[in-house]
């Protein structure tokens, strides 16, 4: 019997990845449905899906009740969550879906409140031994720091929006502010992690974003690093993370990696492994359908480092 599967976000570069695997690898096992705040003639993935919904922002008020009804009304089984408002929103755990039978690929309540502030999060890595930027809170703290710039960024942003380099003068402003995080410029290269994570089996690849357009990776460099693999471990072991996530490092001034974000879905750049055949969409499809199959077979090795570039597609909509 196929399992009715709703991916969020269906203009994103990730929900396309998903739904094409969807339909090429796991027809039979899925009914896909897709919803997105735009018009099905201007999202591409509308093109795969079994039944396409346009939804309201995700700001709006109601909704989550607008997303609940939409559940009920469609017989979903599997949310797939695929930008952060909507994986807080709806974690696994939350009673309104266990009541109606909706499995969210999500993080769980507990680990939604440490993972949606960047602060809170920053001090919890932290106070685990795992490396993050310095953080400044204080006069004091910017005064006796070496550094001329510091980085901005909201504390519960995604992506790259609202990040901007400072002077210190202008640091001093920002004391105080609980909105936003204020910490050290890391150095490149910039390496996005991603992380299989089921059954006490964790599996990493990881790649360095070579280019990025409008925040999306488009020329790539992967290979498997047994540094960044033992960070992935230590985040399955202090933080309740799903089946699939990614988390990005840079390097401090000297020369450690620091964690500098965690994100509790799949990355916009998941794509990019998977045509090296560390496909990590398929294996969480595995997992979450509960298929009998090993998801480990869609994780192949990759040996050295592998290039990957991504171009456009042109797409007529009706």
């Amino acid at each position: 019997m196929r399992r009715n599967i709703l991916i969020s976000a269906g203009g994103t570069a990730t929900a396309w990845h998903l739904a094409n695997l969807v339909k090429s690898e796991f027809k039979e096992y899925f009914e896909l449905y897709m919803c997105d705040i735009n018009p099905s003639y201007l999202v591409p993935a509308s093109t795969l899906s079994d039944k396409f919904i346009q939804v309201p922002p995700i700001h709006s008020v109601g909704y989550k009740q607008t997303m609940i009804n939409l559940f009920k009304e469609y017989n979903i089984d599997i949310f797939v969550p695929l930008i952060d408002f909507d994986v807080y929103e709806f974690p696994c755990d939350d009673p309104m879906l266990k009541e109606i039978g909706v499995f969210s690929t999500g993080v769980n309540h507990s680990s939604c409140k440490k993972l949606r502030n960047k602060k809170v999060l920053s001090y919890y890595l932290q106070e685990n031994k795992i490396n993050v930027p310095n953080l400044y809170n204080t006069l004091v703290e910017i005064e006796e720091a070496e550094a001329d710039e510091f980085l901005i960024k909201p504390i519960s942003g995604f992506g790259s929006r609202g990040i901007k380099k400072i002077s210190k003068r202008e640091s001093r402003e920002y004391i105080g502010n609980e909105d936003v995080l204020l910490q050290e410029i890391c150095q490149g290269p910039e390496v996005t992690v991603e992380v299989f994570n089921s059954k006490g089996v964790i599996k990493s690849i990881s790649r360095e974003r070579i280019e990025v357009k409008n925040g999306v990776c488009t020329k790539t460099k992967l290979w498997f690093d047994l540094e960044l693999h033992e960070i992935a471990v230590k985040l399955c072991n202090i933080l309740k993370l799903p089946i699939a996530f990614c988390f990005q490092v840079m390097k401090n001034s000297v020369g450690e990696w620091v964690v500098i974000d965690v994100n509790p879905r799949l990355g916009a750049g998941t794509a990019l492994a998977s045509a090296c055949g560390w496909s990590l969409a398929s294996a969480a499809l595995v997992e979450w359908g509960k298929l009998e199959m090993d998801a480990s077979k869609y994780l192949n090795s990759i040996s050295g480092e592998k290039f990957v570039t991504r171009v456009y597609k042109e797409i007529i909509m009706n």
